[in-house]
């Protein structure tokens, strides 16, 4: 299920990060940026929007005159570079106010307010990322916080049903996802997925044969529908069944 959203702001720069950091988030669908609010007004008579990221101060028409002039507003977050609309902000329902330069964790943070009060179903709390440069890692949510997670420090991650847990050089998570959904983010960032509970940083692989793959920490087994795909995978010469 995806959130359809709209960018509202008279500034393209601004615009651009907010896009930046919407791109990171596989459940958020950006359908539409405009830098002229009466634009933007035209557009929400014609388009479905579920949230809006709306600047504030802008000519002709401001953020909050914009969303007083519609019959039924979609969810709110207030972006702005000035702390004084606080006020106006809220009173306007406004889910969350970001104050301008917004960085990346505190954005997180306000999308997932939208999630905890739409409470909508199969959207999985984890945004995927390369919070610095050259150092990937994912934000996955438990309990109210988005923990951040370093792809290096993953040792494995371990279907436990409708939950996973990730295990990691330093502490062990365990939180609500589905290891297809993860192995789905992470297969381009040097995850094999090799048995229907086990995903396996490539990084981290040792040995490996038709049943068994050893990592630095432990052995795991290989499943069977997965053995095909892991020695593709690692260039070598697919093994046939016995019969």
């Amino acid at each position: 299920m995806k959130v359809n959203c709209f960018i509202i702001d008279d500034e393209p720069l601004a615009i651009n990060v907010i896009e930046s950091y919407v791109d990171k988030i596989p459940w958020l669908n950006l359908t539409g940026t405009y830098t002229d609010p009466l634009e933007a007004l035209e557009a929400l008579s014609k388009k479905k929007v579920d949230l809006i990221f709306l600047d504030i101060q802008m000519p002709e028409l401001s953020g909050i005159e914009l969303i007083e002039s519609l019959k039924t507003a979609p969810a709110i977050i207030f972006t702005t570079a000035f702390r004084n609309f606080a006020v106006e902000a809220y009173e306007m329902n406004g889910l969350d106010y970001l104050v301008k330069p917004i960085k990346f964790p505190r954005f997180l943070k306000a999308v997932d307010k939208y999630l905890e009060s739409s409470q909508l179903p199969g959207i999985p709390h984890i945004v995927s990322t390369e919070v610095e440069p050259g150092k990937p890692a994912f934000f996955i949510k438990q309990g109210h916080e988005m923990i951040r997670v370093d792809l290096v420090n993953v040792l494995y991650i371990e279907s436990l049903g409708d939950y996973v847990k990730i295990h990691q050089e330093n502490k062990t998570l365990v939180v609500k996802s589905t290891i297809s959904f993860l192995e789905n983010e992470l297969e381009t960032k040097g995850f094999l997925r090799i048995h229907k509970s086990f995903l396996i940083p490539l990084s981290r692989i040792e040995s490996f044969s038709k049943n068994f793959l050893q990592t630095r920490e432990r052995e795991f087994p290989i499943g069977r529908t997965y053995c095909h795909a892991v020695w593709k995978h690692m260039g070598m010469p697919v093994q046939k069944n016995n019969k």
